[in-house]
């Protein structure tokens, strides 16, 4: 399912498919797939002469549980968020952000009450809402970006484990000698949390996983699929760099749908703790 214009998540015939209001969302043959881990298994399945990135082999339960576990970062609020220690937050991004959360807020609300005869879309637009106004309130709150930053130090110190105890050791990849779903999943988290300037605070007691990054970051799907593509902050003005990375089909399917889950899908996932 492909929409076009910004926001455009938001709009009915979207929601319908859609109730969690995010992309991506795939159809193919009526039948509808929403949640980025799904397309990714559905792509692994779709397109059998391609390597599996879910291998079926003796890797497979690891390749699940580091691929899940790349994914638990939270990596939204570490990127618009400001914590004790961290990078400073360009002032750029923080406008925009402000900027682009009040819009979402607004937005969302002119919805509400436009659909408010609409059971259906009245919860979707109302539970979006929730989970928009935690997120803000996470972003402005020091100790729960605190708190994020000490559960993403736990993962790093996993990751590390696996590295200088699994096949990288060897000159291999996160859980064997082919590349998977997982090194792909760990490429797109780092390389966000690297640029943003979080190196040092999450990971500078781990060479391990400063060489991970690296010889991810060198590969020429991440170069074109994620760090050419995705906007690049610098200090003291804003440059602004996009470029669509001209790749096969199922491989610009699955990394447009794990950067999602890196980026902002599992945003849902994570705030639901707070919201206990």
């Amino acid at each position: 399912c492909i929409i076009a214009g910004v926001f455009d998540q938001y709009e009915p015939e979207y929601v319908r498919l859609n109730p969690r209001c995010v992309v991506p969302t795939l159809c193919v043959d009526g039948k509808v797939t929403t949640d980025a881990h799904n397309i990714v298994l559905h792509a692994d399945e779709f397109f059998p002469q391609s390597v599996k990135l879910f291998p079926n082999d003796d890797t497979t339960d690891d390749v699940k549980k580091h691929f899940d576990l790349a994914c638990s970062v939270f990596v939204e609020a570490l990127t618009y968020g400001e914590v004790s220690g961290g990078p400073k937050l360009p002032w750029q991004m923080r406008g925009m952000m402000k900027s682009n959360h009040g819009n979402k807020y607004n937005m969302l609300k002119e919805k509400l009450n436009e659909h408010r005869d609409d059971p259906y879309l009245k919860a979707c637009y109302k539970g979006k809402l929730a989970i928009l106004t935690k997120q803000i309130e996470i972003l402005d709150s020091e100790k729960q970006l605190n708190d994020i930053v000490d559960a993403t130090k736990v993962i790093m110190k996993q990751l590390n484990k696996q590295l200088i105890e699994g096949p990288a050791k060897d000159g291999g990849w996160l859980c064997g000698e082919s590349y998977t779903i997982a090194d792909m999943q760990w490429g797109l988290t780092l390389v966000r949390l690297h640029i943003r300037g979080y190196s040092d605070l999450l990971w500078s007691e781990y060479p391990a996983i400063e060489a991970f990054c690296q010889k991810l970051m060198a590969r020429p799907t991440i170069q074109k699929a994620v760090i050419q593509y995705q906007t690049t902050t610098k200090i003291g003005g804003l440059v602004l760099r996009r470029k669509i990375a001209k790749n096969s089909r199922k491989l610009m399917l699955v990394v447009a749908a794990a950067a999602l889950i890196g980026i902002g899908l599992k945003l849902n996932r994570n705030v639901s703790k707070y919201l206990q």
